[in-house]
């Protein structure tokens, strides 16, 4: 037996589900549900029971679309997709943000916070965006500051870094 729209909406607070933005009312007799802003919150990881709430509709009715949509599955698979490119592409921006904070206060004569945050963010270790790290520290500086740093860096016995900055060293003297 499907469940009526109240009970929807008085189960999800018993389901420990809080949110943010109120609840959309249930779509009108004849009207359509909007599937892809339910496949974003599917994607989001929210739980089936919050967004079934949120749109008025029963837990069953999402449920039954997953098993037997590949259109709404699709929708899922392509918000989830998107969701991590943005979450990528911010990850890469902090990362740029730290490396170029690092060469700030490196060049300043202290980096402790920085390097801090570097380690927690695994910046020491190879990685793929280094070589991303790389390209914009070249485009960013010039070579003789690029070597300046460098030395003040392994002057300041910055280990972590010590590879990469030689990694970038060697360019420098390869271009001269």
């Amino acid at each position: 037996m499907p469940r009526s729209n109240a009970s929807v909406a008085a189960a999800a607070p018993s389901a420990g589900v809080a949110s943010a933005e109120p609840p959309v009312p249930p779509p009108a007799p004849g009207q359509r549900l909007d599937w892809s802003a339910v496949a974003e919150r599917v994607a989001r990881g929210e739980p089936l029971a919050a967004v079934a709430a949120h749109f008025g509709v029963p837990v069953e009715r999402i449920r039954r679309n997953l098993d037997r949509s590949d259109r709404f599955r699709a929708l899922v698979k392509n918000q989830r997709r998107y969701l991590m490119n943005e979450a990528a592409d911010r990850y890469d921006a902090l990362l740029l943000t730290v490396a170029e904070g690092l060469a700030r206060t490196a060049a300043a004569g202290d980096a402790k916070v920085l390097l801090w945050l570097a380690e927690r963010l695994g910046l020491g270790q190879r990685q793929e965006s280094d070589e991303f790290l790389i390209r914009q520290f070249e485009e960013k500086y010039p070579p003789a500051e690029r070597q300046a740093i460098t030395r003040r860096m392994a002057a300041d016995g910055i280990e972590p870094w010590k590879s990469f900055y030689a990694e970038m060293d060697q360019k420098v003297v390869d271009e001269s």
